[in-house]
């Protein structure tokens, strides 16, 4: 499993996207095979990125869920070669970065990848980098996301996060109600501080995608070990999520309870609006009391 940059530098600013490329190859013919269905199924996008950073730079791996396909292909000396979506930035300095990955079985492997016990999980070499500082380029690439995406999601957004930055996201959700957003650690307190505030606003209309951005703030913020998630592992995935998903219904519940207390207090358009984001949020969550608000039960 080797690793290297897609387009062969050494030396980038700390406001380029860096891209990676990884080789497989075996020695030893009808070993091992490489599944190499990208954003198809879990060990294809198994790909954790590892860098010497003491705080990591924030990192964009696939979202939504990976299902229904696999491409498994033969290894030998000639080079498979993989380009993992990972998009990331680093800090500037002398960076040192390798990769992990579950892509490889056995020969004998049969039908799709997703219906056989764990892969075996590789380790890349090592990849020094030399990277540059770029003075304000957090403000040049959100001025570009605006322009590009106005108020809706952008996933290079979430990967900003200066004041400025935090501020756009918030408008985001607070205009277009859309999903997409999220926030990074350094964001959450002066991101929920502004969502709370819009509870207690007798004039504001608080939107379904704020409750549910609250909730995983405030599911991150008194669960320090839910900020990040352990390395790709299927049992270890299924445990992490399941937790993680617990504790953001009970942050849910808590604040269904919460906005149903101040619904009186907010104007009759407001009132309308909040009372619809509410019962959103609990049509989907078995959970969070049916009744809340006068809502309907959940689906």
């Amino acid at each position: 499993m080797t690793l290297d940059t897609a387009d062969g530098k050494r030396s980038y600013p700390e406001s380029e996207f860096i891209p990676l490329v990884i080789r497989y190859t075996s020695q030893t013919i009808s070993r091992y095979k490489v599944e190499t269905g990208l954003g198809m199924n879990a060990a294809a996008e198994s790909t954790r990125l590892v860098s010497d950073e003491s705080k990591p730079s924030p990192t964009l791996y696939p979202g939504g869920f990976a299902c229904c396909g696999s491409r498994l292909e033969p290894l030998n000396l000639d080079p498979i070669v993989f380009k993992p979506f990972v998009k990331f930035r680093l800090q500037p300095g002398k960076r040192r970065v390798y990769v992990t990955a579950d892509q490889v079985f056995p020969w004998d492997i049969q039908g799709e990848s997703e219906e056989h016990g764990k892969a075996l999980e590789t380790t890349s070499n090592i990849l020094s980098l030399d990277i540059t500082p770029d003075p304000g380029w957090q403000k040049r690439e959100l001025a570009a996301i605006r322009e590009k995406c106005g108020l809706k999601p952008c996933p290079e957004l979430n990967l900003l996060s200066t004041p400025e930055a935090t501020i756009q996201k918030l408008k985001v959700i607070d205009q277009c109600d859309c999903q997409g957003i999220s926030f990074l650690p350094s964001e959450y307190e002066s991101a929920k501080r502004t969502m709370e505030e819009w509870i207690r606003d007798p004039a504001h209309a608080v939107p379904a995608t704020a409750i549910e951005n609250l909730a995983e703030i405030r599911a991150a913020m008194s669960r320090p070990e839910y900020q990040i998630r352990p390395d790709y592992d299927a049992q270890k995935g299924m445990d992490f999520s399941r937790k993680w998903l617990s504790a953001i219904a009970g942050e849910k519940a808590d604040l269904v309870r919460e906005l149903c207390a101040a619904l009186p207090n907010k104007s009759p358009a407001a009132r309308l609006a909040t009372k619809k984001s509410v019962c959103e949020v609990v049509g989907w969550e078995p959970t969070v009391e049916a009744a809340a608000c006068g809502c309907p039960a959940a689906r």
